[in-house]
């Protein structure tokens, strides 16, 4: 219990010391910031989430000259959803960068600017210098912004360009604003819609007109360049990703949604709503301010809603929304609680419920890229002492294809795998598919062999035999071996089989680098 009540009265000291610094000292709130941004970096910086290591992967393939092949034995393929971040860290790879530390300070240094355009935007919008330092700063405090900013993927380039399609749609920029807003179609698969409307929230909010075709230009610019980069290069439209996701049932992927919306909500901050919308506090923000942050929490609520939401812990698919509410809501929260006792309270609750996420997302944090590291190290031992073809076919793929790019990898997510996008919904597919195709070592944990349809008696059928089993459920992490590989594991693999079998892959192993 500590976590939490230790985050939470950081939070709050911090954001005392914020409130009652000296308007006149104009350092003080930047330098609380900066700091913030600082030590959300190094509490996170050994932590990468699993699907970063698929950018990684990707990255490294395309420095080597290997095209969009991330592993040995894969077609061609779009197996991420995030283009222009992959792009990013591509020629970091190629200058021999490490990729794990290039994307951290990246990272950094996009939260950092996303900051800068917080608080010039609140600033833009009738907000006083050091009230918009403080919108930065509930930016930067905020828990689900400040896990994802750090975790390995997009986040932290998508918060920062909507942030700038805001900025520069309500300065009148119209030439920057259809090259952000192509930019965001180029970062996330929603990533047109989301710089629109960004752009327009932007514009509405400084109260005037924006000429709709200026956004449009740039999504359809964005999406153009990069519908037609897949067609030449992949002979289709649509990410691999998105075809993975496709085959379920839309009642449940929006009922699913719902549910993961309704938490985000929470999550990030509700009263601060509540702050920016009650009539007896409200100095700020004007009418047009409050239409454009409704629009802006209505559109990234929709669109989770009608994704299915998320896998991943701690808002994940709506933290890049945050920097763009703060500098919208944050101000007229900001102004009530120097007015008000019982807005202070609510204030606290603000920054309680967003400390609580980042408290515990240090404990509990969304799957780590480590532990896929230390499977394909495992996968790797097995395969090269025992058999004839180093294969594997698992759900968890990203420190796999990052750090074993020599192994064969069978993708039960599909992600970089388009048959298996395509077809993996058909009842006695992966059966199929392991007859026709056999991996030397299967990998299933939690309902996947449910949802492969790869059971005990099935995968016995198929001539595998099981190797460690980690409890006596069927839903138990379980590892299995084609009797193909005709003699066992060497003794360094036999010890990782051990480790992995007593342990899992969540501990540290002194023998593997992580």
């Amino acid at each position: 219990m500590w976590m939490p009540a230790l985050t939470i009265a950081l939070a709050l000291a911090v954001w005392g010391l914020a409130l009652k610094a000296p308007q006149r000292h104009g350092a003080v709130v930047p330098g609380l910031v900066l700091a913030t941004v600082l030590f959300t970096s190094a509490v996170f910086w050994r932590w990468h989430v699993e699907d970063a290591g698929i950018v990684y992967a990707y990255a490294d393939a395309l420095a080597e000259g290997r095209g969009l092949s991330p592993g040995a034995g894969l077609v061609p393929v779009e197996g991420f959803s995030d283009p222009l971040w992959v792009a990013m860290l591509t020629p970091l790879a190629a200058l021999g960068a490490p990729l794990l530390t290039a994307s951290k300070l990246t990272q950094l240094l996009l939260s950092a600017l996303t900051c800068v355009g917080v608080s010039a935007l609140a600033n833009r919008l009738g907000a006083s210098r050091h009230t918009a330092g403080l919108a930065a700063l509930a930016a930067a405090t905020s828990g689900a912004w400040a896990v994802w900013s750090t975790g390995g993927l997009e986040v932290a380039l998508f918060g920062c360009l909507l942030v700038g399609a805001a900025l520069s749609a309500a300065t009148e920029r119209s030439a920057l604003t259809a090259v952000l807003v192509a930019a965001c179609a180029l970062t996330r698969p929603e990533g047109a819609v989301a710089g629109v409307i960004s752009a327009i929230a932007g514009a509405h909010a400084a109260g005037h007109g924006l000429r709709l075709r200026v956004p449009l230009t740039g999504a359809i610019v964005g999406l153009g360049g990069l519908l037609g980069a897949r067609w030449v290069l992949l002979g289709t439209v649509l990410p691999t990703t998105a075809v993975a996701k496709l085959g379920g049932s839309p009642l449940k992927t929006v009922a699913v949604g719902l549910a993961y919306s309704t938490l985000a909500a929470v999550q990030l901050g509700a009263p601060w709503l509540w702050l920016a919308a009650d009539r007896h506090w409200r100095a700020q923000p004007t009418r047009s301010t409050r239409r454009a942050a409704a629009g802006v929490l209505l559109a990234s609520l929709g669109i989770a809603v009608l994704s299915g939401g998320d896998w991943m812990r701690h808002s994940r698919f709506l933290a890049p929304w945050v920097p763009v509410l703060t500098a919208l809501l944050a101000p007229a929260a900001i102004e009530a609680a120097r007015e008000h006792r019982s807005a202070r309270v609510l204030l606290g609750l603000a920054l309680g419920s967003t400390a609580l996420v980042f408290a515990h997302a240090v404990g509990h944090p969304t799957l780590p890229l480590a532990h896929g590291i230390r499977r394909g190290a495992l996968y790797a031992a097995i395969t090269d002492s025992a058999c004839p073809v180093p294969s594997v076919a698992t759900p968890d793929i990203g420190g796999v294809l990052f750090t074993q790019p020599q192994l064969e990898v069978t993708d039960f997510v599909g992600l970089v795998d388009a048959e298996a996008a395509r077809h993996k919904h058909e009842a006695g597919y992966w059966s199929t598919r392991l007859q026709q195709h056999p991996t030397s070592l299967v990998d299933l944990h939690g309902r996947w062999a449910e949802r492969t349809g790869l059971s005990d008696t099935v995968l016995q059928s198929l001539d595998y035999t099981l190797l460690c089993r980690r409890g006596d459920m069927p839903t138990a992490p379980s590892l299995w071996m084609k009797r193909s590989c005709s003699k066992p594991p060497d003794r360094h693999a036999q010890a990782l089989l051990t480790r992995w079998c007593e342990q899992g892959s969540g501990v540290r192993w002194p023998e593997l680098s992580e």
